[in-house]
Formats: C-alpha cells, structure tokens, sequence
C-alpha cells in the first residue's frame, strides 16, 4: 500500500502515509494481549536525551519542537501573488535569515509498534515546503525500513540535522498576507523569531571587548550594527559619553582600530540607546556646527527657529532647502525663496564691523566670515572701498551735493549758479542755497544774500569779474 505525501496541499497537520498502512496491521493485532513496556522504556529513555520532549505516557505518545538553524542564511521570498499565475507583475519583498520557527514533530506508538508497524508521526510547519515535508517522510519512512526496530531516536536525529547542518533550502517563497493556524501573520512571527534567536545566540556566547580587554557575556555586551564589531555595554557608554561631553565628536564611531570606514559610522538609533536622548541631542549639534565651521558655503543651518536644521547645499546656488521642515530659503538672505531674478534685501553689519574685519587677523576675518559668510563680507568690503574713495574724490574735488535730491554735483567751470541734471533744481554752489526758478541771479545781487557779489568767487573769471564795475553788476542781476 502506497500513498505519496508530495500531493497533499494541506498546511496544517501533515499526517503520514503510514498512519492508513497502519489500520490493517492494527486490526490483526487487537485481539493480542498489549505489553507497553518497551514503548514506555524508549518514551523515557528518549525524554533523557531530549529534555524538551514532551511525552504522554497515557497514549504514547508525544512531540519535540526541532530547531531550524542551517548554516547558511536562508532567502524569504514574500511576494503578494504566489499563486496567481494573472498577475504578472512581481511584487515581492526578500529577506536573509539565520533562523526560522522551529518544526513541530509528533508521534504516536501503535500497538504493534516496533514489532511490525512504524510510529504513527506528523511533520508540523506552516512555512515548510510540502514538497520537503514530503521528502522528510520518506527518508524517515527509509530507516524504518531500514532499521524495522526502535526508531524514535533515528528520527528526531534525522530531523536535527535535516534543519540544521544538512539543511537543502537555500530559498523559501510564502504569500505575504499568509496567516498560521493561529490566525497570525507567518511573516510577521517569521521576522519577529529570527529577532529573538538571534538574539539568545548573541546572549550565550562570549566575547572579548577591545575596550577593557575583558571577556564578557553577549548580556553585558553590545553589537555595533553597522559594523558588528562586540564590546561590552559599559565600555561604550562611558566611551561615547566622554567623547560627547569634551567635544570630540569625530571619535564617536567604532572604537575597533581596523574598522572600515564606511562602517564605523553609528547607527543613531543605537547612539541614543547607549548615551541617552540627552547626550545625543548634544551630539547632534555639535555634529552640525562642526559641519557648517568646516564648510560654510556648503553647509547652513535653517533659518526657521523652530527647526534650525542641518541644510546642505549646491554652493554654486542660492536656493537652499531644509531637509527636515521642507522650507525653502535664499543663501544670501536667509528669507524665504525669492527667486533667481530678485535681489536680496540684505542686512548689511556695522561700518566698525567692515573695518574691524578690514584690520583684523586671520582668526578674526574668519570668525566673521563664518557668522556673515566669506563671499558677502568681500562684497561688503568692496562697497566699503568704493564708497570711501568716491567720498575722498568729492572732498578733493569741486563737487557739492544737491539740496534737494543729494546727487553729487561738480563743477568744472563756470560761475556758481548752479543746474542739478537729476531734478534741475537751481542752487548756489557755494551755500546749496535753492535759487529762484524766475531769477537764480538774485541771489548774488542781494546785499542781504551770504553770497553777495559773489556769482563767481572761485572760478577763473574771478579776476574779469573783479575789472567789472559792482554797481553795473548790480544793475545786471536785477
């Protein structure tokens, strides 16, 4: 009688194909007087060499949850449409696993156990291949055979180094939304036990910290997980916490000398869990003044006060935007984006700011390059200079301002009646005194004027005016 276990499509209890080979031998031996003696013996014996068997003496019967531990990571393939061959689009989710949940196996001894009939067992796993459930059977079904004895022992060894050492499966695929018999999400209790095995592993072994040279249990332990290099707990708590407090945040990674770079960088989460929220803030600051310092035309903080984010940006544009409040903003003004065809309203510092910075050290322009930024204190210089020789050009030169728009007006010949070419107003060039639009000329021929008689004072016709007889000038300005 033969049943192949391969077809079966059933996800829960996998019963073997020997449990209805069994009936008939069953049947021939119910009339014979039952000696459960040597089953209760082998019952015993093997809850000696596997103290998590778990043994009903009643039914003979019992259960050894087996350990699935291969030594090689085993690929879990989620995908949304396994088994909908319509779908052809492959939505899918991998993950690399050390361990999965463990295989239930049962057994139950008939009577005619071990004299001519095998143990009546099941291969539980919601996660298990029915095809590799099947294969197990028949390799189990192999050694009774086989062995046609006590074979309880046999099996369950068979199993352990079927899930572990000899484990086959390199690949499992399992419907993403699949739940096990209690109603539970597979993938969810298969991620979550791989956690927590991993977990016990760590906590059992031993290791030795680079930091005190101690060998430590993995409890007091910490595995970095970027880089996975252990040291004790202690050790990098005072560590970290130390580098935090002085400042020396660029210490702050993997303490292993021959750590990769790319590696020893912290995980932020686990820098909280050993420092505290306290300490890592701090970290977190310093960690973005140093950036800005290092490189201020790459780096800024955000203008908002209630973000002041680490901002990274193009230095060749002026839009900056914020990673953690989205706000958008110029670089030279700090205000929100304007556009590139605006120009910023900026707030320029102190004349003594410009000048300090004019004759101050290198230490000094740094400090202020730092707080205004390199490029605009240049600009702000260069305005400076050239306002300051414009200003020494018209103390030298003969150039008064207009009194009613303050344009800088010269004069380089002529008397002292004056045109503004901005707003035409009429003025004396020697008090700024607004001239009459009818007769600007009044006002040097008033004996009450300051500038009495003096039309042109200071001009090279000066001296002709001097042959020229007052009261006739007098006449003529009237």
């Amino acid at each position: 009688m033969s049943c192949k276990a391969a077809n079966s499509e059933s996800e829960s209890t996998t019963k073997s194909c020997v449990e209805k080979a069994l009936q008939s031998t069953e049947e021939a031996h119910v009339g014979d007087s039952f000696d459960p003696s040597e089953q209760i013996e082998e019952l015993e014996s093997l809850q000696a060499i596997f103290p998590e068997l778990q043994v009903d003496i009643e039914k003979l019967s019992g259960s050894i949850k087996i350990p699935v531990a291969p030594t090689k990571s085993i690929q879990i393939i989620f995908r949304d449409d396994v088994g909908d061959k319509d779908k052809s689009d492959d939505r899918s989710v991998v993950y690399s696993l050390q361990h999965m949940p463990p295989v239930n196996f049962k057994f139950e001894l008939p009577k005619s156990y071990p004299r001519s009939s095998p143990p009546i067992f099941s291969i539980e796993s919601a996660w298990l291949p029915v095809q590799y459930k099947a294969k197990l059977i028949n390799d189990l079904m192999t050694i009774w055979r086989q062995v046609g004895d006590l074979v309880l022992y046999s099996f369950i060894d068979t199993l352990l180094l079927a899930m572990t050492s000899e484990f086959e499966l390199t690949t499992v695929t399992l419907p993403a939304n699949k739940l096990d018999s209690s109603g539970n999400s597979l993938k969810a209790q298969i991620l979550t036990y791989d956690v927590e095995a991993s977990i016990h592993d760590f906590e059992t072994q031993t290791f030795k910290c680079e930091i005190c040279q101690y060998d430590k249990k993995g409890t007091s332990c910490t595995r970095l997980r970027n880089c996975s290099h252990v040291f004790c707990t202690q050790c990098l708590i005072d560590y970290y916490s130390a580098c935090i407090e002085q400042g020396y945040i660029s210490q702050v990674q993997c303490p292993e000398p021959g750590c990769s770079d790319t590696l020893k960088v912290l995980d932020e989460l686990q820098l909280t869990e050993l420092v505290g929220p306290e300490l890592k803030n701090r970290y977190d600051d310093l960690r973005k003044k140093q950036a800005v310092e290092a490189n201020p035309n790459v780096y800024m903080f955000c203008p908002r006060e209630v973000c002041e984010g680490l901002v990274k940006r193009n230095a060749d544009d002026l839009l900056a935007i914020c990673p953690d409040c989205d706000f958008a903003f110029c670089a030279i003004c700090k205000r929100s984006w304007h556009g590139y065809y605006q120009y910023c309203k900026l707030q320029e510092p102190p004349r003594d700011l410009i000048l300090k910075y004019i004759d101050g050290d290198e230490g000094i322009k740094r400090k202020l390059e730092r707080e205004w930024g390199k490029l605009n204190m240049s600009r702000y210089v260069a305005v400076y200079e050239s306002d300051r020789a414009f200003q020494d050009y018209l103390n030298e030169s003969q150039t008064t301002s207009c009194p009613k728009c303050s344009a800088p007006i010269e004069k380089s010949m002529g008397c002292n009646k004056m045109t503004c070419s901005i707003c035409h107003t009429y003025f004396c060039f020697l008090c700024t005194e607004v001239l009459e639009r009818d007769n600007p000329y009044r006002h040097y021929g008033s004996q009450f004027s300051p500038c009495f008689q003096k039309l042109f004072e200071g001009t090279d016709v000066e001296q002709a005016a001097d042959e020229i007889d007052p009261n006739l000038l007098i006449r003529m300005v009237l």
